[in-house]
């Protein structure tokens, strides 16, 4: 998956943010890309939240998300607000997502990153004004992104790998949008998208 909220407040469906799971939904989530850097370069908005296990009215999904029936792998959250709420056990979504809980474990989340400068010139999640992945080392079974301060941070191993060699829906190399979706690619819209 690759989500590219706008940051706006007032949407025509409310505030744009990033995936909500809630009431008591489960999510396997892997192997893809939430940022919001591009509409804070373009809008000069911060993000909404990018990732939210919403505490429901009987905390059944922060509760199955603590326990691993949610889990997030090879995925990257590149937005300056990340996350909201706290699990039910006060460890917060940055701390679920990152497996450096102080009340909890969730080794089942692997090589996931989390950027909150990802408006910065330096961040390198998606190819530059486009929805499209970078391709990573197919043979190791890794994806190479750069973060805000110029660091390199590898997603996926052999042993973890990246499902066909990148993260995110979609690579210019392979783009399955092509010829029939509308809006994203020249030659079939009425208009350019924003963060081109």
């Amino acid at each position: 998956m690759t989500c590219m909220p706008s940051n706006f407040d007032v949407g025509t469906h409310g505030d744009s943010e990033g995936p909500v799971i809630r009431y008591g939904a489960r999510l396997v989530l892997s192997d893809s890309i939430i940022t919001g850097g591009a509409a804070t370069a373009e809008f000069g908005l911060s993000s909404n939240e990018c990732w939210e296990i919403d505490r429901d009215l009987n905390d059944d999904t922060a509760n199955a998300a603590a326990a691993g029936e949610t889990t997030m792998n090879r995925t990257v959250v590149a937005c300056s607000e990340p996350t909201a709420d706290n699990l039910v056990n006060g460890d917060t979504g940055q701390q679920w997502i990152l497996n450096t809980g102080t009340n909890g474990t969730y080794a089942f989340n692997t090589f996931n990153a989390i950027i909150t400068d990802a408006a910065n010139a330096n961040v390198r999640v998606l190819q530059p004004n486009t929805f499209f992945s970078f391709d990573g080392d197919a043979a190791a079974n890794t994806v190479t992104i750069v973060d805000a301060a110029a660091a390199n941070v590898v997603i996926g191993s052999a042993a973890d790998p990246v499902t066909g060699g990148y993260i995110g829906a979609v690579r210019a190399t392979a783009n399955w949008t092509a010829s029939w979706t509308y809006g994203l690619n020249a030659g079939n819209r009425g208009i350019t998208p924003w963060w081109e």
